[in-house]
């Protein structure tokens, strides 16, 4: 016997497909989607806080901040109609932070996408070349260009023009800085659903040793189960970053290996200070290297530690007293709310560094001095020696480092990391080896804001340096340029040796 077969009241059954596929695009009354409102309200609240609580907008030396504050906003709304997904609400509030071109200036999600394709290869910077490496072949792709291929173009468009409209503009990147390019250069070929990405269907390779060039279909598949974007991006571009330790590799060769100046665990912080502690050792070293490879910054008070333990603090401080211009000094922005933040800090810092430390004193007085220009009505609040007045001449002390040392970077050392390299460099007699570095602006000392929508947070600079001797965005380009693989440290290793005569024994 036949059943009845159940009906469907006309317009019902495409209502139920409509709430079954759409949940997270329901579209409002407005006609805007859920991702579209939250990327508009986290927009206003982005530079609501940049313009209440960042220096830049009352910086009167840098008339161009409010520039992007303002346009940058209003052409971010213009493109928030083509958000209606998570992955483009993203990628449009990290296109208006990444517009400040400021390393400090980000947005950070509490949730990393793993939702990605590639075809089957990525491809790094080196050298002014975009190169092809990590081949991971399988049955079904007919066609790759080999390891050491020169990618040149996609879809007839010359790479470094993609890199400039597609990448730069939405992963944080400084289009001047080389580092910027090496770090970026991996997503050339990752589809992470940025709806402001074209997704190609082909490109052009010189391969090596030939002149001529070769067309290559892309076939993009999602990654095997084992390789992670981070893992991908991290092998493209420096590696993983190395562990803390001094190691004497010979009786004439020293390697302090200094991958942070942000300690994340009770190891990590008692290897750091192990290390300060015994440097005072290796000083008769004839090659002790300085490996900041991975660091990208931290408390710069480590840094500090580790320049005046290693040259002795009279001979650190008349070296950086003696040096060329005008006292360095900051200007914090003022607010009830950057106030409170810095106040704070101060039980951690005292923790770790003591109560009397350099770092905890100016943290205390910088906020006192805040409540004052607050209740004042001031701006910013200066902190630091009167630029009008250097410090008299002192007689030169002995220099205890009889050691040749070199500062070994890659393009990853930024922050705290250049402040190490501020000092570093400034000592007499050191180079500087390994490829350029990160740089950042003038703006320093971060906080993070929660977003409306609670998806992440807002990170912003507090302070404005005054007569910094390294510019805005300005890098450390090393005299000895290190060509190779940057992550094999026993190549890097040989090279210095070959480079400087050191001996192996």
């Amino acid at each position: 016997m036949n059943r009845p077969q159940p009906s469907t009241p006309a317009g019902l059954l495409p209502l139920l497909l409509l709430l079954l596929i759409t949940p997270l695009v329901a579209c409002a009354s407005n006609g805007r989607s859920q991702w579209e409102q939250a990327a508009l309200r986290d927009l206003q609240a982005v530079r609501q806080t940049v313009q209440r609580h960042h220096p830049g907008p009352v910086d009167e030396r840098n008339p161009h901040f409010e520039g992007w504050l303002a346009q940058g906003y209003d052409k971010a709304v213009e493109m928030a109609s083509q958000v209606n997904s998570e992955a483009g609400y993203r990628f449009l509030l990290q296109y208006y932070a990444s517009g400040f071109n400021d390393g400090h200036l980000k947005v950070r999600f509490d949730a990393q996408s793993e939702d990605w394709q590639w075809p089957g290869f990525s491809v790094s910077f080196n050298g002014g070349r975009f190169l092809v490496n990590d081949i991971i072949q399988d049955e079904s792709q007919e066609t790759l260009p080999g390891t050491g291929a020169v990618l040149l173009s996609c879809d007839g468009r010359p790479i470094r023009e993609i890199m400039l409209e597609e990448i730069i503009p939405f992963y944080f990147g400084v289009q001047d800085l080389e580092s910027s390019w090496a770090r970026l250069a991996p997503r050339l070929l990752i589809w992470d659903g940025n709806p402001w990405r074209t997704r190609f269907m082909s490109c052009r390779f010189r391969f090596p040793g030939l002149e001529s060039e070769t067309q290559v279909p892309l076939e993009w598949r999602d990654p095997p189960p084992e390789l992670s974007l981070e893992q991908l991006l991290s092998r493209a571009t420096f590696g993983a970053r190395t562990a803390y330790g001094i190691q004497a590799l010979s009786s004439d060769m020293t390697w302090v290996s200094l991958p942070s100046f942000g300690p994340r665990t009770p190891e990590e912080f008692d290897a750091l200070n192990e290390i300060i502690e015994r440097l005072p050792e290796y000083r008769d070293s004839k090659l002790l290297v300085f490996d900041v490879r991975g660091n990208g910054g931290g408390n710069s008070q480590w840094g500090s530690n580790l320049v005046r333990q290693f040259w002795g603090r009279d001979f650190a401080s008349h070296v950086q007293s003696q040096s060329a211009g005008n006292p360095v000094y900051a200007e914090w922005r003022v607010s009830r709310e950057n106030i409170d933040y810095l106040k704070g800090l101060l039980p951690a810092l005292e923790k770790r560094f003591g109560s009397e430390a350099e770092v905890t004193e100016m943290v205390r007085q910088t906020s006192q001095g805040m409540d004052q220009a607050l209740e004042q009505g001031r701006d910013l609040f200066h902190l630091g020696p009167d630029a009008s007045s250097p410090s008299p001449a002192a007689p030169e002390p002995a220099n205890p480092v009889k050691a040749q040392v070199v500062l070994l970077t890659d393009g990853r050392c930024a922050s705290a990391c250049l402040d190490f390299a501020d000092e570093v460099l400034l000592m007499p007699g050191v180079m500087h080896a390994g490829f350029p570095t990160s740089a950042d602006t003038l703006y320093m000392d971060v906080r993070s804001v929660r977003l409306p929508s609670d998806n992440g947070r807002l990170v912003i600079p507090l302070k404005v340096y005054r007569n910094r001797r390294r510019g805005n965005n300005q890098p450390y380009v090393p005299q000895l340029r290190f060509e190779g693989d940057l992550s094999d440290t026993q190549a890097l290793q040989e090279w210095l040796r070959d480079k400087l005569e050191i001996s192996r024994d």
